[in-house]
């Protein structure tokens, strides 16, 4: 169950792929607290595990066939938007922003 809607996450926003990385921690911690009882671990957690991330797969392909790019499409999207990973900064500065200056946000434009 966990696994399918982690896919229904991803597929609904690419932020999603968090929620397919805690489901995938979460059957590996299951895979190491079973290691020494072979077969214990049924097929669910697999297939928890296999449907996770393929939401945030399919979104980012989806967006890449949209671009023209399949594989490429999407990080270009995400460099036109100026958007990088970087741990949460940005958005510990915007909400900085607004409770300290109380305005609207600076939103860069994507073109």
């Amino acid at each position: 169950m966990g696994g399918a809607l982690a896919a229904l996450a991803g597929l609904a926003r690419p932020n999603g792929i968090a929620v397919a990385a805690a489901v995938l921690a979460a059957a590996g911690l299951e895979v190491w607290r079973h290691r020494r009882r072979p077969g214990r671990i049924t097929h669910r957690l697999w297939t928890g595990a296999a449907l996770a991330p393929l939401g945030w797969a399919a979104y980012v392909l989806w967006v890449g066939h949209r671009a023209g790019d399949l594989f490429g499409g999407y990080f270009a999207v995400q460099r036109g938007w100026g958007s990088t990973f970087d741990l949460g900064r940005d958005a510990v500065r915007s909400v900085r922003h607004l409770l300290l200056r109380g305005d609207r946000l600076d939103v860069p434009s994507p073109c």
